[in-house]
């Protein structure tokens, strides 16, 4: 028994075309570029999140993170320095601020003494990765391994 040729190349072509609509959904234009020092030294901000100024030194001064919904309300509104440094591909710290030279993870680890608030409701710090959609790349916060960018993007001022 034998179907209507038109009604099964329509069927066909109707498949072939959900597919195509789910792939392209499934597989934005992001990338998570390699950034180095002097890419990232400088004043980040977010719309909706705060401002992060990394130094060369590898310190960084955080105004006004918006990040409580991501810890579970314990932080609000958070504002601290401390310490930064690229993480390894797999998301590994090195012995010193200073082993990985670039990188696309990037660690913020809030100093106790002096951001007691904000190394206390993060746990001590937090991770950015960057994300590039168009033009330029951007950081997010790092959370879940299944969506790498979570909450709003940070840009590069200047």
């Amino acid at each position: 028994m034998t179907g209507n040729p038109v009604v099964k190349l329509s069927w066909r072509l109707l498949c072939v075309l959900g597919a195509v609509i789910l792939l392209a959904a499934c597989g934005g234009t992001h990338s998570q570029p390699v950034l180095n020092k002097s890419d990232l030294v400088g004043t980040w901000t977010s719309s909706k999140e705060g401002k992060v100024t990394f130094g060369s030194d590898y310190k960084f001064i955080a105004t006004d993170l918006r990040i409580g919904s991501y810890f579970s309300n314990r932080c609000q509104l958070v504002s601290g320095s401390g310490t930064w440094q690229f993480l390894s591909p797999q998301g590994a710290s090195g012995p010193s601020l200073t082993s990985y030279i670039r990188g696309n993870l990037i660690s913020l680890n809030f100093d106790s003494s002096t951001s007691v608030s904000a190394f206390t409701c993060t746990g001590g710090g937090i991770e950015l990765t960057s994300w590039k959609t168009n033009s330029p790349a951007g950081l997010c916060l790092d959370l879940d391994p299944d969506s790498p960018c979570t909450g709003s993007l940070f840009v590069r001022n200047g």
